[in-house]
């Protein structure tokens, strides 16, 4: 009896062991093989208990009792399964939905488009003893875009070699190290005081820490332009965040310096009053030319001189006033002629600005023109609503088809020019080629140096063969120039003429015994219809005498290709000479007897004429200045559009572009001591108080 008792109460353990093994499977990865031998316990304890309801009680299921409690174990096993399913699935799966109204839970896209650039491991350095869990999620949601990204937290106090390795100085420090570099992110504490950290600054401190160098942006001052300062229609705002971004920030006056500095990325014209003179315009072009990067902004009704420039980009600006007539910009305080921007171009800087709003007061429309190697993409769309006015002077503004242009059209452009440098080739001499023992044009110089004689120790003269239209001209101890012969007649009279040619006796000849193989030039380097009658040649009809060449005597003789011409004398042989072996000529004489060609009968241009790599020079034009001026540069996305124009301009697309993160607002409600005490007791013990009493009276009524 007592045996049933325990097998019908059997499957209280086996439910607790199925719930525990869940548990333990979900909650400890370590600890899986417990939790699967829990399940399956569970499992066995429940079969054994069915089996004896089966066998014991015929008549068990049928009973109300047993329907009712095997409804309630199946929803109890439903309930516990689907609860483990939906942790196994958040665990596995992890994901959270920000509701906050500025997102401070959720990476902004720039920090994540930059966290997710990450090729190689950056480390994050946190010098703190209480560490922040907001902190902490902020880092795991770096962490969780990509891996490369580190972080760890240091106690000051254990770890002392650590602090002086970064060279942290003070309690609260954060830096990052990329690669052999070290920065300091920010200082957590600060008199005392504790903040939270940035994603601006951490954002920031990545994206300079990865830079190779520091850019450098001018801004053009001296024609009633924007002034950098904290003043009203100033751009502090807009040179205070470049700075965080890294970027070294300069005003420039090219009327007080003649020329652009060479450290200059960008160049910004941000709202010019008057006219640039033509010579500082000359400048900008220049700078371009170079492939400079230009970042213009123009109001309604001023060009300030730079249309020359504009133009050689195909840059049409019109001089009438945007107006958005969709009424959208007064629900947020702003008049007609402030569009409110919803619509942007495809392009790195605006990809991900789509549905997100900038306004631009005061704004003029900007057209493009084809132009040969200048690519244009829109930015600034304005919307079938909006048109743009030519007549601002009437009481009430209304479209006016005659005057009026209707969107959509462009407010903001990015255009790149992608052009060749002109080459500053030198004057060089005309290449020389090899000799062809066909072609008949002018062939380029050669030098040939003869074989020495076998009678004369004597350096032999250098002869120098330049093939021309004109015939064969000898020149004793100087040059020979070898010209192509027009025919075969004027060769054998040639040949006839050196053959008469008496040869002169030279006293004192001494003749070598030495017997060696004769040195000569390689025959294919000279024409085989053309015939160099030398004495010392193989060739000759007698055995190769010494030449003596005087000096005294040199004098140029040219038989002219005609058959009247006269003939050239040769000089003339030695009588006397024996037919001795030809002498090893010396390695001195070797070296002159060599002929020397070009390799390739096709010229070699000069380094200086090969094609030289492209060069992309950028411009972004805005048909307005005033959206980056203080006040509006934090409002929406006005402030976007300004920094990632520069941030194209200056590094084109190393680095992603998208939305800046925005600092949390601080949205917490201090409460006083009384309202703390007031709201424990009336959650923890009022309500749940009042809960039990309304369900005894709900009971006691039913009784």
């Amino acid at each position: 009896m007592k045996l049933k008792k325990l097998l019908k109460y059997l499957f209280i353990p086996g439910l607790t062991l199925i719930a525990a093994g869940i548990t333990i499977r979900l909650s400890d990865a370590n600890l899986l093989t417990l939790g699967t031998g829990l399940l399956v316990a569970g499992g066995v304890i429940l079969i054994i208990w069915l089996g004896f309801l089966l066998i014991s009680a015929q008549g068990f299921w049928g009973k109300r009792s047993t329907q009712v409690g095997t409804n309630a174990a199946i929803s109890t096993l439903s309930v516990i399964a689907i609860l483990g399913i939906i942790n196994f699935l958040a665990v596995r799966y992890s994901t959270k939905i920000d509701l906050t109204e500025n997102k401070i839970y959720t990476l902004s896209p720039q920090s994540q488009e930059i966290v997710k650039s990450l090729k190689e491991p950056v480390k994050l350095w946190l010098f703190d003893n209480a560490p922040s869990s907001l902190d902490k999620e902020l880092l795991e949601n770096y962490r969780r875009y990509n891996s490369n990204f580190e972080y760890e937290y240091v106690n000051p106090d254990q770890n002392p070699g650590l602090v002086r390795q970064v060279g942290a100085k003070s309690l609260g420090d954060v830096y990052l190290q990329y690669r052999d570099k070290k920065q300091l992110v920010q200082t957590l504490i600060a008199f005392g005081n504790k903040e939270l950290l940035s994603e601006i600054k951490l954002t920031n401190s990545i994206e300079k820490i990865l830079r190779d160098r520091t850019l450098t942006v001018y801004f053009l001052q001296g024609h009633g332009e924007h002034p950098l300062d904290s003043v009203e229609g100033g751009l502090s705002e807009a040179v205070a965040s470049l700075r965080d971004k890294g970027y070294k920030v300069e005003p420039l006056n090219l009327v007080q310096r003649s020329e652009i500095p060479k450290d200059a990325d960008v160049i910004v014209i941000a709202g010019p009053k008057q006219d640039l003179f033509p010579q500082e315009v000359e400048t900008l072009k220049n700078y371009a030319a170079q492939g400079g990067s230009l970042f213009i902004l123009l109001d309604p009704t001023v060009n300030a001189g730079l249309t020359p420039l504009l133009e050689q980009w195909g840059v049409k600006l019109d001089e009438r006033i945007v107006i958005d007539g969709s009424g959208a910009g007064q629900l947020v305080g702003l008049g007609p002629a402030t569009p409110l921007i919803t619509n942007y171009g495809n392009h790195p800087i605006t990809k991900d600005f789509q549905n997100e709003m900038s306004f631009y007061p005061l704004a003029r429309p900007i057209d493009t023109l084809e132009k040969k190697g200048v690519e244009a993409t829109a930015l600034l769309l304005a919307n079938e609503q909006m048109w743009a006015e030519s007549d601002l002077t009437s009481d009430q503004i209304a479209f006016d088809e005659t005057q009026d242009i209707s969107g959509p059209f462009e407010i903001g452009v990015a255009l790149t020019r992608a052009f060749t440098p002109a080459a500053t080739t030198p004057k060089t001499d005309t290449p020389k080629p090899s000799p062809s023992p066909t072609s008949p044009e002018k062939q380029p110089t050669t030098e040939v140096k003869p074989s020495p004689s076998p009678t004369s120790p004597e350096k032999q003269p250098t002869t120098e063969v330049k093939p021309s239209p004109s015939p064969i001209s000898v020149q004793e101890k100087s040059p020979i120039e070898i010209k192509p012969s027009p025919s075969a007649e004027e060769k054998q009279q040639t040949k006839q003429t050196q053959k008469q040619t008496e040869p002169t006796p030279i006293p004192d000849l001494q003749i070598p015994q030495t017997p060696a193989p004769a040195s000569s030039p390689p025959s294919n380097l000279i024409d085989p219809e053309q015939e160099i009658l030398d004495p010392t040649s193989p060739n000759s009809p007698t055995p190769s005498p010494s030449v003596n060449r005087e000096p005294q005597k040199e004098q140029q003789k040219q038989v002219n290709p005609s058959p009247a011409s006269s003939p050239t004398p040769t000089p003339k042989p030695s009588p006397t000479v024996s037919p001795s072996p030809t002498p090893k000529a010396s390695p001195q004489q070797k070296q002159e007897t060599e002929v020397k060609p070009s390799p390739t009968p096709t010229p070699t241009p000069p380094k200086e004429s090969q094609p030289e790599k492209e060069i992309e020079a950028r411009m972004v034009v805005i048909g307005n200045s005033v959206f980056a001026t203080n006040g509006a540069f934090e409002q929406q996305l006005n402030g976007d559009v300004f920094l990632n124009s520069v941030q194209w301009l200056a590094s084109g697309d190393e680095q992603p572009l998208s939305i800046r993160p925005r600092e949390p607002e601080n949205r917490r409600i201090v409460l006083s001591k009384v309202q703390a005490s007031s709201i424990f007791w009336l959650s923890i013990v009022v309500f749940p108080l009042l809960g039990f009493l309304l369900a005894g009276i709900t009971w006691w009524r039913r009784r």
